[in-house]
């Protein structure tokens, strides 16, 4: 398994879009214990609250 893939499975098994919960900066900090990246592309679904792993497509 490449690195971006289980980086993306981590992501969508902590924050799964069934939850419909997007990743604003508190729930950044209460997964990684970290205060969220300026930069957009460090990010994984700030944009539309969705997994990145959804957003390639699951094909299912």
């Amino acid at each position: 398994m490449s690195d971006a893939d289980f980086r993306n499975m981590i992501w969508y098994l902590l924050n799964p879009p069934g939850d419909n919960r997007p990743m604003t900066p508190q729930l950044w900090k209460e997964l990684t214990g970290e205060d969220m990246p300026a930069k957009k592309s460090a990010r994984s679904s700030a944009s539309d609250g969705k997994s990145a792993a959804l957003r390639k497509g699951s094909g299912a």
